[in-house]
């Protein structure tokens, strides 16, 4: 997914106590309606670049954020399956002007390895992940 040119001047303009300087644009979305096949097929054609993928998010028509599911989710599922038949639809969101403590409270309290950034429309800027937040933890528990 691209983003836009005035999501990254925001992601810029944010201040160092939150999140947007450390988000990630390597996430895939998909429709509801898609099966378990054409999923595995978007996966293999468009992360290739992905240093990892934890999540695949689902979007409505007007690209808003309605779910999510894992990897591990999606492989138990039959390949005919629906997204929507397993897909989690109350999301554990974060936005870009989210404090770093909330994100990482909401992190260990849910057991996420990522969290997608929304804007004030649902739609999905960018993930945030364990990894991008490591050195935050770090000097949170004064290691």
């Amino acid at each position: 997914m691209i983003i836009q040119k005035k999501n990254i001047l925001k992601l810029l303009e944010l201040s160092k106590n939150h999140i947007g300087s450390l988000i990630t644009t390597d996430f895939l979305t998909v429709s509801s309606n898609e099966i378990v096949r054409e999923v595995i097929d978007k996966i293999k054609k468009e992360t290739i670049d992905f240093s990892t993928l934890d999540y695949i998010y689902v979007v409505n028509k007007k690209s808003e954020l309605v779910g999510v599911f894992s990897l591990f989710d999606m492989l138990v599922q039959d390949l005919n399956t629906p997204v929507y038949k397993f897909m989690t639809q109350n999301v554990i969101v974060v936005h870009l002007t989210t404090p770093e403590e909330i994100v990482i409270k909401k992190m260990f309290k849910y057991k996420l390895y990522a969290l997608p950034v929304i804007d004030d429309n649902k739609k999905i800027l960018g993930i945030i992940t364990l990894d991008d937040l490591s050195e935050k933890i770090i000097k949170k528990l004064n290691l």
